[in-house]
């Protein structure tokens, strides 16, 4: 932990909207900062994991009245599957919005899926696998022009025990790149353009976020890759309380990633309704498109579509059929000044796979 504070404390040192001496005074600010602590639920769902039961929890504060509300999260579960969840973030915006901080630690005992690479990856190459991995991740950004944000991204993880249940599978058999386990290391810039009226769950505005990142090769075993990431989001007001969301997420990696650090399709933030990592490869491009609206003071409801293709290269997405899912989903407030929503959806592929989700906040 003493050395991500340091990371932290360096990226801060090197933003063009915090000098030195603005670091103590950020330290000192969120520990006076009004902080407000919300309960979330202790039960959680996902085709990844199965249920799965442990404690949330989350604070909700602003450094003033300048700054939109910043959040700080704890999670640890254990699901049905087995498998060990624990997981820190923040986003965090400073007085008058002259810095923002995202941090993310998280920790994983988990059994996952593997099928291979590419857009033609076949469900009878389904590998299953465990793996213990610890994943840090941290952006500073400082405040350039009204609403954008420009800084550092560091991103570092170490996938490790990794093993497979299948002795005719790749992984089994070291046939794909991180079979053995790696460990990474990226940084690079990143920019963002953040108009959304709330991070957890925007009525309105949009979010324009571009990122390289650079990871050098460490050894023999984790040579040098790239990323390249540009998310986009809109959300267009239609009614009080009603919004019509929009997404367009992009991300490309050159070299030789691992294989867990290629671009994953599915999960519960990106693509719902497909197992996340069911298709991945180095290039992925997804669109979503949802519809949020009330039902009553404390219940709300979504009706939500997507569609992605998965590829080597850019250009290779345009060459096989998209594939796709469409669901819809209940929202029960858990928080209403915040917008804070238990999130239940239920989504199914256009190959005819249904998905059930249980989570905390909207999916993007």
């Amino acid at each position: 932990m003493r050395f991500w504070l340091l990371i932290l404390l360096a990226c801060c040192s090197f933003s063009p909207a915090l000098s030195q001496p603005k670091v103590f005074k950020l330290v000192d600010s969120l520990l006076q900062a009004d902080l407000r602590f919300v309960p979330a639920p202790i039960l959680f769902r996902s085709p990844e994991t199965s249920w799965g039961i442990g404690a949330s929890m989350g604070y909700y504060f602003k450094i003033d009245s300048s700054a939109r509300t910043s959040n700080a999260q704890l999670q640890v579960v254990r699901t049905f599957n087995q498998q060990t969840l624990f997981r820190v973030s923040a986003d965090i915006f400073t007085k008058d919005e002259r810095l923002f901080i995202h941090y993310y630690t998280g920790y994983r005992k988990y059994l996952d899926r593997f099928y291979g690479i590419g857009p033609n990856s076949q469900e009878s190459a389904r590998e299953d696998f465990s793996f213990n991995s610890w994943i840090t991740a941290i952006s500073v950004l400082g405040k350039v022009a009204d609403q954008t944000f420009l800084g550092l991204n560091l991103r570092h993880q170490n996938m490790y025990n990794i093993q497979s249940r299948d002795s005719l599978g790749a992984l089994y058999n070291q046939l794909a790149q991180g079979s053995t386990g790696s460990n990474t290391l990226g940084f690079g810039p990143e920019m963002r353009f953040d108009s959304r009226d709330n991070v957890q769950s925007p009525l309105k505005g949009g979010l324009i976020a571009l990122l390289f990142r650079y990871n050098p090769a460490l050894n023999a075993a984790n040579p040098a890759f790239q990323t390249y990431l540009i998310d986009l989001r809109h959300y267009m007001p239609l009614a009080k309380n009603t919004v019509w969301a929009n997404r367009i997420f992009n991300q490309h990696q050159s070299g030789n990633p691992p294989f867990r650090e290629l671009s994953l399709a599915g999960g519960s933030e990106l693509v719902r309704g497909y197992f996340q990592g069911r298709y991945r490869d180095k290039s992925l491009t997804a669109l979503e498109t949802e519809l949020r609206f009330p039902m009553g003071k404390m219940l709300g409801a979504t009706l939500f579509s997507s569609t992605f293709q998965v590829g080597p290269d850019p250009v290779s997405l345009l060459q096989n059929r998209w594939k796709g899912a469409y669901g819809a989903g209940l929202r029960i407030f858990v928080n209403q000044k915040e917008r804070i929503v238990l999130r239940v959806d239920v989504a199914r592929t256009f190959e005819g796979h249904t998905a059930f989700y249980l989570d905390l906040n909207e999916s993007f």
